[in-house]
């Protein structure tokens, strides 16, 4: 069902499309991208969804909110410099998501 968890995602996996599953730990929208955390036994990780990739995962994403059980693919790209959150372990990379 998953490929990874989300403690496990870091920049060796970068350009790899990976499968998670957990929680929506917490959501937010900058821009008209949106953000969410996902959290599972090993950690967080952070996906985003752009409506200019795929609209209609954007729309799906949209409907979710926090405490969601939500399973999600997609390639995984490192953060750009002021992004990263050395306190995590999957801190320096993110899932675009793609499904």
């Amino acid at each position: 069902m998953r490929s990874h968890y989300c403690g496990q995602l870091n920049k060796s996996l970068e350009g790899q499309e990976v499968t998670i599953c957990g929680w929506v730990h917490r959501r937010r929208i900058h821009s008209h991208i949106l953000f969410f955390d996902i959290r599972d036994r090993t950690g967080l990780a952070q996906v985003t969804f752009d409506p200019d990739d795929s609209n209609i995962v954007y729309e799906k994403a949209d409907k979710a909110r926090n405490e969601y059980v939500v399973k999600i693919t997609g390639k995984i790209i490192l953060r750009p410099d002021g992004a990263i959150n050395p306190n995590l372990a999957s801190g320096e990379v993110e899932i675009v998501a793609n499904g």
